[in-house]
């Protein structure tokens, strides 16, 4: 849980944010089957951006040192621009199937090769402003995610991260979002 306030012409504007994930192993060796839930609420009024949580993105860089899987954030939603929804208040569920890696006996030369490529698909549902009727969005989305471990020197490891997903608001309207990422160190 996060708890924690913004300031801003002496308002100040309190937020809470939750989370919790539950996973499952599942008989097929190294796979496993996640429920991944968000919460949030905040004070203000619903045309302030300070109270308001922004979702959308995949969120990864181009070259990036964070976590290769940022599909998994509370703030991300694959399939929509980032920021593009919002809300004083929200939902959220990702149900997530990570299959296991695929070794790779030969695949590049002893000073840059790839170890394993890794397939997760997802799916998300969000609600923001669920209390109110004209403020209130649905949006989902389902997605995918291959992540190639690749090894530079022996001991330099770097993650090539490719995601798609696909959006959809409540009147069945979707986007499409292609992710290439390249975590280094």
């Amino acid at each position: 849980m996060l708890v924690h306030a913004y300031e801003a012409e002496g308002n100040i504007t309190p937020s809470v944010l939750g989370k919790l994930d539950v996973g499952w192993q599942l008989p097929l060796r190294h796979s496993s089957l996640w429920l991944r839930t968000g919460l949030g609420v905040a004070s203000g009024e619903r045309d302030d951006p300070l109270s308001n949580a922004f979702f959308g993105g995949f969120r990864n860089n181009y070259v990036d040192s964070g976590e290769a899987k940022r599909y998994r954030e509370v703030l991300s939603m694959p399939g929509f621009e980032i920021d593009s929804l919002s809300g004083r208040s929200f939902a959220k569920a990702m149900l997530e199937l990570n299959l296991p890696p695929i070794r790779f006996e030969k695949l590049g030369s002893s000073g840059f090769y790839g170890s394993w490529i890794r397939p997760a698909l997802f799916t998300t549902a969000l609600t923001t402003n669920p209390e109110s009727d004209a403020a209130k969005v649905d949006a989902y989305n389902v997605g995918l995610q291959f992540d190639l471990q690749l090894q530079v020197l022996h001991r330099l490891p770097m993650m090539l991260s490719l995601g798609y997903a696909r959006g959809f608001e409540g009147d069945g309207k979707g986007e499409d979002e292609i992710m290439l990422s390249l975590k280094v160190l």
